[in-house]
């Protein structure tokens, strides 16, 4: 199912939770602190981590905060024993999608995950979504681009030929485009 990069200093609650999470289904990977966190999290590109608070070395918010700089954008849920206000708030800021306090169920644990999870599945779809309609635009306004230029007319006027076209073929007006302007977000080469 799921990448799970688990980094917990004590090693019974580690292992537990990664028992627990593999039995789930899950790709499970468990460092005890910081450092070996943010190695780790270049290697596998987890979907999730489970970050303890109070880690040797660098605590779980400066590791948060070091993976946010290092471009991880997949939940976090911090996991610690101390539930005071500057902690969560601190947690909250690095992005933080739960916090649990220890000791940890099982029954806490894996709804934590899994809504974790499906809430990072919508976003990389809503990226996706973003991505194909920003391409589609730029395809769009190439093809305007073009028409413009070769009928002599300014761009409303490109873009109502390229509409009435497409309507008249039947046709998405992005398909019409990319025939008019065939690479135009790609650099020259065939979009995929």
């Amino acid at each position: 199912m799921a990448r799970i990069l688990i980094v917990e200093d004590d090693p019974l609650i580690r292992l537990g939770m990664a028992r627990l999470l593999s039995k789930a289904g899950h790709d499970v990977c468990t460092v005890a602190d910081g450092e070996s966190a943010l190695r780790e999290a270049a290697v596998l590109a987890p979907d999730l981590v489970l970050l303890d608070v109070g880690l040797p070395g660098i605590d779980g918010v400066g590791c948060a905060e070091r993976l946010r700089q290092r471009r991880y954008t997949g939940p976090l849920v911090f996991l610690t024993a101390d539930d005071r206000e500057a902690t969560v708030t601190g947690a909250a800021a690095m992005g933080a999608h739960a916090y649990l306090v220890k000791p940890i169920t099982g029954a806490q644990l894996l709804p934590v995950v899994t809504t974790a999870l499906a809430a990072a599945g919508r976003l990389v779809a809503e990226q996706a979504r973003m991505e194909d309609a920003l391409r589609d635009s730029r395809t769009i306004s190439a093809a305007v681009g073009v028409l413009a230029e070769r009928h002599g007319c300014n761009v409303d006027e490109a873009f109502e030929r390229l509409r009435t076209q497409a309507r008249q073929d039947q046709r998405k007006i992005v398909e019409l485009a990319a025939e008019i302007a065939p690479y135009p977000s790609t650099g020259g080469r065939p979009r995929r």
